[in-house]
């Protein structure tokens, strides 16, 4: 098939010369050829007419001869491939020089098409209705409350304006607690049971350990209730964040294939390729650990899950414990 391609900083589009009647839209942002940029993983370029070669382009450089082709693999595992034969010399370069650069914005910012309130019109004020509400109404958890305190950043601009945390700590209270950890995000409350089981996530200390610290901790928590507290570092049981970033990448380099030959080749080698990425030990990691905790919620204890900022393989764990329950 032929047809034009576009970059833009939400999204790289292929308008086909001749439209594919089949295909029906099903999204109000992306058409059928529609690839996010925030799904690509890897560029690489295509050299070469009888035996193809692949050259990986780093994100952020810029290419400055001709680009008769290239491949694109998705961390959705789908994976595309363009030709630039029939387009003018420098049309190829500029379409993977806009790629390389919007595909990994440095500032978060950048990023287009951040989702706002679905019936918000336009002129009006987007909601701040966060959905944790319904959270917490779904989970039937007790002793909880949602928390405006965030609501103009002023206690962390990486947190939303609403979340969730213990019936008795006050905004006053949340305030002090939020200096303590990295990123002045104070503990969260992700999930819960009906006798008061609880499921939070807490970024590492931003101060050194005492006492004090302790104390409030355990007040926070509702230890000095008698409730039963479980800590679990994840820093210690997952790999770090580039050890699992390259873990993916092999992932996806073994099941992105395009040619039948490389397919061959990898045939013979599966196994022990997939074994040697580590991502099956990630994966068997996160589903022990998940399954760990909703044991624990179930015996109406309190679990904590520490880790960097709180948003990284903790918000992995915690989904799974959600879904685990939910299929109940």
């Amino acid at each position: 098939m032929t047809g034009t391609l576009f970059v833009t900083t939400l999204k790289l589009s292929l308008k086909l010369h001749i439209e594919d009647e089949q295909k029906i839209r099903k999204n109000k942002i992306l058409a059928p050829w529609d690839i996010p940029l925030s799904s690509i993983f890897a560029i690489y370029e295509i050299t070469g007419e009888g035996v193809e070669k692949k050259k990986r382009l780093s994100l952020g450089s810029n290419v400055s001869s001709k680009v008769e082709g290239i491949f694109i693999i998705c961390k959705n595992f789908r994976f595309y491939k363009f030709s630039f034969k029939f387009a003018k010399i420098d049309e190829g370069r500029n379409v993977v020089n806009a790629l390389l650069h919007h595909v990994r914005p440095k500032k978060n910012n950048l990023l287009f098409a951040f989702e706002q309130h679905i019936y918000t019109s336009l002129g009006s004020t987007p909601s701040v209705k966060s959905g944790w509400d319904e959270v917490r109404r779904k989970s039937e958890a007790q002793n909880v409350r949602l928390s405006r305190a965030n609501e103009n950043w002023q206690i962390s601009h990486s947190l939303p304006q609403e979340f969730i945390v213990p019936g008795h700590i006050t905004d006053e209270k949340l305030g002090k607690m939020s200096g303590l950890f990295v990123g002045s995000r104070p503990p969260v409350w992700v999930w819960g049971t009906p006798r008061g089981g609880g499921l939070y996530l807490q970024p590492n200390l931003n101060v050194q350990p005492s006492l004090q610290i302790d104390q409030l901790r355990d007040d926070f928590y509702g230890a000095r209730l008698g409730k039963i507290v479980k800590e679990i570092d994840l820093d210690r049981l997952f790999p770090l964040q580039t050890a699992l970033e390259e873990s993916f990448s092999l992932m996806l380099d073994l099941h992105c294939i395009e040619a039948e030959k490389e397919a061959e080749k990898i045939d013979t080698e599966y196994f022990s390729r997939l074994e040697n990425s580590g991502w099956l030990k990630t994966v068997s990691c996160a589903l022990r650990t998940s399954q760990e905790i909703c044991d624990r919620l179930l015996r109406d204890e309190t679990v904590v899950l520490i880790e960097g900022e709180g948003r990284g393989s903790s918000i992995l764990v915690a989904s799974l414990v959600e879904l685990m329950y939910e299929g109940e």
